[in-house]
């Protein structure tokens, strides 16, 4: 359900454009948290900035309007500790 639900949401534009895969993203973080960013998406006001975001190249350093931006931060900060 969780799975179905993101790829609707402008958190699912988001992860991708931050280089973090969907699938992975699903299958690592807990439920418990992927419902609360998908419920910060969903009553986030801010959907014009982050639509003009994800128009261009997403920087995590530039996503102070996003109501998951600490989380999503986090996630980018693990990424690329695994990568190295």
């Amino acid at each position: 359900k969780l799975a179905e639900n993101i790829h609707h949401m402008r958190l699912n534009r988001m992860l991708t454009a931050l280089g973090i895969d969907t699938a992975e993203y699903l299958h690592r973080e807990r439920a418990v948290d992927i419902h609360e960013q998908m419920t910060r998406c969903g009553e986030c006001q801010n959907i014009e900035t982050c639509d003009d975001t994800l128009a261009d190249v997403v920087d995590a350093n530039n996503i102070g309007f996003c109501n998951n931006e600490a989380s999503l931060r986090e996630m980018v900060k693990k990424k690329h500790a695994t990568e190295q």
